[in-house]
């Protein structure tokens, strides 16, 4: 067990050596991690943005994931001094970033917890999905 546990770790820390292997140290990876705009391809591709590193940008189409109640708003933070207001302006700056196409997203059951989860109250709010608001 002990060494499947060590396996692990060394191959999680060898993803991370190659993802930052263009990077001369952590920090400069982690601030493209965070703000990333300023160093992403200005051409045709993919980008995987936080909603925070997407703030100030706009794309044709985006897509927003993990919508589910307890995820966005996220309920660790919330639970660490987060404000549910705080969450709401992010996820307006989240489906603000499209300029023709935004499609949001969130899984109904997660098979390998055995999970079920409800649409994000903002979906609700919004009246883009039907569920049952509740008092939290």
């Amino acid at each position: 067990r002990k060494s499947e546990n060590l396996e692990k770790i060394e191959t999680k820390f060898n993803v991370l050596k190659e993802l930052t292997k263009n990077y001369s140290d952590i920090y400069k990876y982690y601030n493209f991690l965070t703000l990333g705009a300023s160093e992403m391809s200005s051409g045709k591709g993919v980008n995987l943005l936080s909603v925070h590193a997407s703030k100030g940008l706009e794309f044709d189409l985006v897509f927003v994931i993990d919508l589910a109640q307890g995820r966005f708003p996220n309920q660790k933070l919330m639970g660490m001094g987060g404000s549910l207001e705080e969450e709401r302006r992010l996820f307006y700056v989240a489906v603000t970033r499209a300029k023709n196409i935004l499609y949001l997203s969130y899984a109904k059951y997660d098979k390998n917890k055995k999970t079920s989860f409800a649409p994000s109250r903002f979906l609700i709010e919004a009246g883009l999905c039907k569920g049952e608001l509740t008092i939290d």
